[in-house]
């Protein structure tokens, strides 16, 4: 039948008056028969009866094209408002799902990394009391000013104390040794005394090189001050000499986290390759993580921090990306197609796919308890935009939030602490074996000391000692007469004479031979007393 186009904007009106149609708004797609989301600009049909609602398959995928024709977009998708509803408690079954996940997740985590964090602790003791070096796993957090560095690691930490600021906030490294202590249920934090220089920086100090603790709410403090002594209070200058603070509590791992000074692209030159510099000492080590970070607002084709990480690790073999301030950029995806083509990302190694995550504005939340609620709501906001956009859950789903990446970080850190732990396990193995064989030599010393071997020894000694004289005088070939005997040419030498005074002797002149045979014992004692 003829259409006709309402002054609502609607075509035609529904004769059930107690089923009215509603056009579907475009976070509401993805349940009974799912279309994607369309632009409220484009036409929508309904037949004349308004029994129904007419959808042309081929226009239905085309939405979210750009490319196609005027008359390819007219049709939109109409929803009831039972259908509507439906929708909306569907999407509520997934945040509560999310939310138990979550829950759930950080449970399971604890309690299978506790077992392998008390080992860790072992090890730890035992690099102290026989200094040893044990490689814990390291993260490098990098990327540009204000791209929510310290609000990341604060994640990692279990509450907040950093310094998150409008300027230039972190101008100094800050190297934060997470201590997984299950006795710990608050934060127990200690820097360690400052050191002259960078390279003064090693992390394998003693418990006298630590202050006394600090509590978490100064902590902010400190480092500004210690910031201030070093760089200076002008905000235009970095200092490479690091803070270095340890942490001990319950809920963190065993891990080393570097937050470093953000990159700058513009502003002052001189501060931009300090910075640089600085930055790029701390991601060359092979051992260490690199997590880049970038705010999600930026598109791909800008990306600042990418092309400083790619002069270290070209491949991005040990790099992982994480996109910050998601909740500014989710909001701006109206649909399946626009979702998913941002979430897939752009010029990313293959098989390397961001995380994307949104941290607490607010700040003070020092309660832990808070502090994780106020994330798992970030991120439940997140994920309730990219549901009713209908994004690829089971492709993106588990690059969404900062407990997705919390628990990919925490299953790498697990693979670390099995690398390192194979060969400390062997240095430990040769350290017992070269043990044992000292003991073993000091058990020989200890029994030979005993004054009954001692005696037995002495005898021994004399009596070889006697029995050798005595075969040396009467002629034996007991010892070797090229080592032990002497030439009548040296025995003449010897002698302080001139010429032998018996005249056969001097006979033996003509016969070299004779003159250098070398005799010993019996045998020289009768040469003599042939002489005479």
């Amino acid at each position: 039948g003829m259409q006709r186009q309402g002054s609502d904007g609607v075509d035609g009106a529904s004769k059930n008056p107690k089923q009215p149609l509603i056009e579907a708004p475009t976070n509401c797609a993805g349940f009974g028969t799912p279309s994607p989301p369309l632009d409220r600009n484009t036409q929508m049909d309904v037949d004349s009866e308004g029994a129904g609602i007419q959808i042309d398959a081929e226009n239905d995928a085309s939405v979210g094209n750009k490319n196609v024709s005027p008359n390819e977009k007219k049709r939109k998708r109409v929803y009831t408002e039972e259908e509507l509803r439906e929708w909306e408690r569907v999407v509520k079954r997934k945040l509560d799902d999310e939310s138990d996940r979550i829950d759930m997740q950080e449970d399971e985590n604890e309690s299978s990394n506790r077992e392998l964090y008390a080992l860790f602790n072992d090890l730890q003791g035992i690099q102290a009391d026989f200094n040893i070096r044990i490689s814990a796993p390291e993260l490098v957090v990098v990327g540009g000013q204000s791209d929510g560095k310290s609000s990341f690691v604060e994640g990692l930490l279990g509450f907040q104390f950093n310094i998150v600021d409008s300027g230039i906030g972190t101008r100094r490294p800050l190297i934060i040794q997470m201590i997984n202590n299950p006795e710990k249920t608050y934060p127990s934090c200690r820097f360690r005394r400052e050191v002259v220089s960078a390279t003064d920086a090693d992390l394998g100090f003693s418990e006298r090189d630590l202050e006394d603790e600090t509590p978490v709410e100064q902590l902010a403090e400190q480092i500004i001050k210690r910031t201030e002594v070093r760089a200076g209070v002008s905000k235009d200058r970095v200092c490479d000499v690091p803070i270095i603070l340890r942490v001990e509590y319950k809920h963190c791992a065993n891990l080393t986290i570097y937050d470093t000074p953000g990159f700058r692209l513009s502003g002052n030159k001189q501060l931009a390759d300090e910075i640089t510099k600085t930055v790029t000492s701390l991601m060359e080590p092979a051992n260490r993580i690199i997590v880049c970070l970038e705010q999600a607002t930026m598109e791909w084709a800008n990306s600042n921090s990418r092309p400083f990480v790619a002069r270290v690790d070209p491949n991005f073999h040990r790099t992982i990306f994480v996109m910050t301030k998601f909740d500014n950029r989710v909001k701006e995806l109206r649909g399946p197609e626009e979702a998913n083509a941002y979430l897939a990302g752009e010029n990313l190694p293959p098989g390397s796919r961001p995380f994307f995550i949104s941290m607490p504005v607010r700040r003070n939340l020092s309660n832990a308890t808070r502090f994780k609620d106020s994330m798992k709501e970030c991120y439940l906001k997140d994920f309730e935009i990219l549901a009713d956009s209908r994004f690829d859950e089971e492709k993106f789903g588990p690059k969404i939030g900062f407990f997705r990446g919390k628990k990919f970080l925490e299953k790498l850190l697990h693979k670390k602490y099995v690398e390192s732990i194979a060969p400390t396990l062997q240095i430990l193995e040769t350290m017992c074996e070269e043990s044992v064989r000292e003991m073993e030599l000091l058990s020989v010393e200890l029994r030979n000391t005993d004054i009954n071997v001692q005696a037995a020894k002495v005898a021994n000694y004399i009596s070889v000692f006697c029995t050798t004289v005595e075969k040396l005088l009467d002629g034996t070939t007991y010892c070797d007469t090229a080592d032990w005997g002497q030439s009548p040419v040296a025995e003449l030498a010897d002698s302080g004479v001139a010429l032998w005074p018996h005249e056969s002797m001097k006979k033996l002149t003509q016969d070299d031979d004779a003159l250098t045979r070398k005799h010993y014992g019996h045998a020289q004692i009768n040469s003599i007393l042939y002489e005479c």
